[in-house]
């Protein structure tokens, strides 16, 4: 009986070689098909929107939007922005008598009203709500929007916070945000307006010494979501306003700011307990110092003014059909990376998104 012919090792290796290259270019082929199909819908889809939000924008006419935290910042650019589109704008802030207050009052019309609110106060925030309701049924307006932009940010590694500054932000940040959305929602139902919570591009990624801001920031995104659906059904519209690095445009990297948090990481350094906490072991002013020097280095690298961020709120504001995030780039580059990360976040694995944080 004849012994078959044996078949070489490299032709084996040759087909699998041939096999792998084959599977490889199906890949791609796939992905890359998958990728031009998804760019033509996508592209359909916008421009069927464009033109019918072209065609159609929201008569602005006898109605009025609620902003919270209008004494500095976006909220006080944000109330002469709208107040110029033909709003009545109740403008919410922290101290009625300040230079804020008095800025909006001698550079606008008789549209804007500035209205006494601390959002961490419960009775404040129910006085603002029946000023707003009387001021409209006496002018025949409707609550047409609520935003909510009152916050703050604290800087600092985790061991050098205390638990006060961590409640005093989410305060401010995300139950203030809870607390106005709370009062108002029985107004934006009955005028189908909508609500606009302010996040910030560090409520979906969270670099190091950020925490307490960072976790404020994720919870009003939580919260947004379930209230957007939660609201749909009552033709009330959520949408969640992301800004990027706009520090250098706003109070929030101001000196005072700055000055109070060194003062908060230097007293938590210095009353941590050698032996229990060991703080003083694995820290040292440094460390302070280098936090401090990021967030005075950060402010060159800003958006020098807010005018993209005010212009997407404005047009979000009379969209018909507004989108549900708005994440803004904010640079004084090219590029904003901190958005960009934002964007890939999904996609990349967080090692990957850890390191790329790091550098930015």
């Amino acid at each position: 009986m004849d012994t078959p012919p044996i078949i070489p090792t490299s032709y084996y290796q040759r087909l699998m070689i041939l096999t792998g290259i084959l599977m490889i270019w199906m890949f791609i082929y796939e992905l890359i098909c998958m990728v031009l199909l998804s760019m033509v819908l996508y592209g359909i889809y916008h421009y069927t929107i464009y033109k019918r939000n072209k065609e159609v924008k929201i008569d602005v006419t006898a109605k009025a939007i609620f902003i919270t935290g209008c004494d500095t910042g976006i909220g006080h650019e944000l109330a002469l922005t709208t107040n110029d589109q033909g709003f009545v704008v109740f403008a919410g802030c922290l101290d009625p008598d300040g230079n804020g207050a008095e800025i909006l009052r001698s550079r606008s019309s008789k549209r804007i009203h500035i209205v006494k609110l601390d959002v961490t106060n419960d009775e404040q925030v129910e006085d603002s709500l029946q000023y707003v309701k009387n001021t409209c049924k006496e002018n025949g307006l409707v609550l047409w929007a609520l935003i909510n932009n009152a916050g703050i940010a604290t800087e600092g590694p985790i061991e050098l916070l205390n638990i006060a500054e961590y409640k005093r932000v989410c305060d401010i940040n995300l139950y203030g945000t809870i607390r106005v959305t709370k009062a108002f929602i029985p107004l934006l139902r009955q005028s189908k307006g909508r609500i606009m919570n302010m996040s910030s591009e560090r409520g979906i990624r969270f670099p190091a010494t950020s925490s307490a801001y960072c976790m404020s920031k994720a919870g009003v995104e939580a919260f947004s979501d379930s209230l957007r659906l939660e609201m749909s059904r009552f033709g009330v519209m959520v949408s969640i306003i992301e800004p990027g690095h706009f520090g250098q445009a706003t109070a929030i990297l101001h000196k005072p700011v700055i000055d109070r948090n060194r003062k908060l990481m230097e007293t938590e350094f210095e009353n941590s307990p050698d032996v229990v906490k060991g703080v003083k072991k694995v820290y040292c002013q440094q460390d302070i110092d280098a936090v401090i020097d990021a967030m005075v280095g950060s402010i060159a690298t800003g958006f020098p003014h807010l005018q993209p961020l005010l212009i997407v709120i404005a047009s979000a504001l009379v969209d018909p059909n507004p989108r549900e995030r708005y994440l803004v780039g904010g640079t004084n580059g090219l590029v904003d990376p901190r958005s960009v990360i934002c964007r890939l976040k999904t996609y990349l694995p967080d090692s990957i998104i850890d390191v790329i944080t790091g550098m930015v």
